[in-house]
């Protein structure tokens, strides 16, 4: 409860900074890409992918109260290591 606590504390004074400055946040807004995308077709370097395209981990949940198994999404992970080399192009261009 007191990392909850801090959680809201914390996204409050962040919404309350965006909202100041015009900024909407909006929540739970997926942000992960189909494999078969023409994003990751087009920009594979952004995702981690294996030299033949295949993901190489994927996206998902844990297992919880409402999926004891977890899920598995399938979506590719994105390479944040290799989209900071490049200041997040892929994100800018996308916007």
């Amino acid at each position: 409860m007191f990392y909850q606590f801090l959680f809201f504390k914390q996204w409050f004074a962040l919404k309350h900074y965006c909202n100041e400055r015009g900024i909407k946040l909006v929540g739970d807004l997926p942000i992960f890409v189909a494999h078969d995308s023409a994003d990751v077709w087009t920009n594979p370097e952004q995702f981690k992918l294996d030299k033949n395209g295949a993901p190489v981990v994927v996206a998902g949940v844990p297992p919880d109260y409402s999926a004891q198994t977890g899920q598995l999404w399938g979506n590719p992970l994105y390479n944040w290591e290799r989209m900071l080399e490049d200041g997040f192009k892929w994100w800018i261009k996308a916007s």
